[in-house]
């Protein structure tokens, strides 16, 4: 569920009140007990409205504090930690529950950038990966490949913004950040599902790069379609379809390695792909290939925008 930015607060209960599981939970939160018995005694018996209630609640909360508890209970539900009786009270805390959506948020606010909203939503990902996972008893290799695979995520999203405010204009710039941190959640699937112990190893096959001192990165491009079904990229772009917060740039993200595919088949994708393949190659030290220099040049842009975006994320830019 996401919270539009020009949302008023109080208009997230109709919103809520079409799935009751989520409004009756949010009446059921501890903090806000002594406020909902006040709101209840108000009106005769038998007569209270559940909507007046909600609207009260999130009028209360403010639209981030709404937006914040109603992502607590959808991470609870799917983590199967909601009170199962009625006289339980549901406790969130979401500085622990949306971890990695708080950290996208007040990164993007530190530095000015725009597009909180969907960097959060982009964090957000994130918590309901490690959510799943962690309901599914992943194994400790996974677990401990989680924090890495967020690390370089948000490094992506980093260099995926300086990109494309040097870009200028184009469709769905405002995804650039959000869609950029997506294609850490690959990295973090490939994990769980080329094991250690399986017939091919995602940790292996990255060991196995490391090692290289020639050919490096040529090697692991080829290597890494040639052994793994689905390559990191994928399964970032069906996680990213799988949550639905970035299904309408689902395409760039899939392709954010290879944009020229969508030049002409979904042309207002190209940019944001093209800016998404040069992110995570100058996030990892990858100079650009020579399909996205031709692509920067298609579009009239000079290929020292990824210099320049590199000293803005390392903190060596001109001021």
């Amino acid at each position: 569920m996401t919270l539009d930015k020009e949302r008023y607060a109080g208009d997230l209960a109709p919103i809520v009140m079409d799935n009751s599981a989520y409004a009756q939970f949010i009446l059921k939160v501890d903090f806000l007990q002594t406020r909902v018995k006040e709101w209840i005694a108000e009106v005769p018996e038998g007569q209270v409205n559940t909507r007046v209630i909600l609207e009260r609640i999130f009028i209360l909360l403010g639209k981030q504090a709404s937006r914040n508890l109603i992502a607590s209970i959808r991470l609870a539900r799917i983590g199967n930690t909601l009170p199962r009786k009625k006289s339980e009270r549901f406790s969130p805390n979401p500085k622990e529950q949306l971890k990695q959506a708080i950290v996208c948020e007040e990164f993007c606010e530190a530095r000015n950038y725009a597009g909180s909203d969907l960097a959060f939503l982009g964090g957000l990902q994130y918590d309901l990966l490690l959510t799943n996972l962690t309901r599914l008893k992943a194994s400790r290799e996974v677990q401990n490949a989680f924090p890495t695979a967020f690390s370089d995520g948000l490094k992506i999203a980093h260099f995926a913004y300086e990109i494309g405010a040097r870009m200028g204009s184009f469709p769905h710039s405002e995804y650039a950040f959000s869609a950029g941190l997506s294609l850490g959640l690959g990295r973090a699937l490939a994990y769980a599902l080329y094991p250690k112990e399986g017939k091919v190893s995602y940790a292996g096959f990255l060991a196995e790069v490391e090692k290289k001192n020639v050919m490096k990165w040529e090697f692991a491009a080829l290597e890494e379609r040639a052994r793994f079904p689905l390559r990191p990229v994928e399964l970032s772009a069906l996680a990213a379809m799988n949550y639905g917060f970035l299904k309408r740039v689902e395409p760039a993200i899939r392709f954010s390695g290879e944009a020229y595919y969508l030049k002409r088949v979904q042309p207002k994708l190209y940019p944001l792909a093209l800016l998404l393949g040069l992110a995570e190659n100058g996030a990892a030290g990858i100079p650009p290939t020579p399909a996205m220099l031709e692509g920067l040049k298609g579009m009239r842009l000079p290929p020292t925008i990824v210099n320049e975006a590199a000293k803005a994320v390392s903190g060596k830019a001109k001021k």
